[in-house]
C-alpha cells in the first residue's frame, strides 16, 4: 500500500465504497506499510504544508509526519467512539483494538452521517435559509457571492 491507496481509501470510508472486513483489512495493510508510507508523506509534503494542515507540538519534521499517518488512520474509526487507553498502553494499539471491534452496522451508521453531513453542506453552499447555512456560505464563498434576496434575507 502507498500513501496516494491510503489517501483514495480514506475518501471511500465515507463514501460507503468499503465493507467492514475491506476497512479492517486496508487498516492492517497500511500498518504494515508504515515506514514506506511515512517516507512518501515525508518526500510530497514540506515542513510548511504539514504545519497548516497540523497542529503539534513537534518541532521536527518527523513528528508533523507521524502526526499525519496517524491522521490518516484515525479515519478508519467509524465507531463513533473515542480512542482510549490506559497508562502504559499504546494509542496505536488501542485504535487497533478498536477498529477491531467495529461492525457493518458501525460502518453503515457512519456512512449514513457522512452523507447527511455532506447533503446539508452542499444545500448550504447553493440555497442558504437557516442561520448557520448562511455562514457556512459566507465562509466558503464570501458575503459577495449572496445574491440580493439572500442579503436581503
Amino acid at each position: 500500500m502507498t500513501f496516494k491507496d491510503l489517501l483514495q481509501i480514506a475518501k471511500k470510508i465515507g463514501k460507503g465504497e468499503l465493507t467492514i472486513d475491506q476497512l479492517k483489512k486496508h487498516y492492517h495493510e497500511a500498518l504494515e506499510n508504515e515506514t514506506a508510507i511515512k517516507a512518501q508523506i515525508d518526500k510530497e509534503y514540506t515542513l510548511a504544508d504539514l504545519k497548516k494542515r497540523f497542529y503539534t507540538t513537534h518541532s521536527k519534521k518527523s513528528g508533523y509526519v507521524n502526526a499525519f499517518f496517524d491522521y490518516l488512520l484515525d479515519h478508519f474509526n467509524v465507531s463513533g467512539r473515542g480512542i482510549s487507553y490506559s497508562w502504559g498502553e499504546k494509542y496505536e494499539d488501542a485504535r487497533t483494538q478498536l477498529i477491531e471491534s467495529q461492525t457493518q452496522a458501525d460502518l453503515d451508521k457512519y456512512v449514513k452521517a457522512t452523507a447527511e453531513k455532506t447533503q446539508a453542506h452542499e444545500k448550504a453552499l447553493t440555497n442558504p435559509e437557516t442561520l448557520d447555512e448562511f455562514r457556512t456560505f459566507i465562509h466558503y464563498k464570501g458575503a459577495s457571492a449572496l445574491s440580493p434576496t439572500q442579503k436581503k434575507t
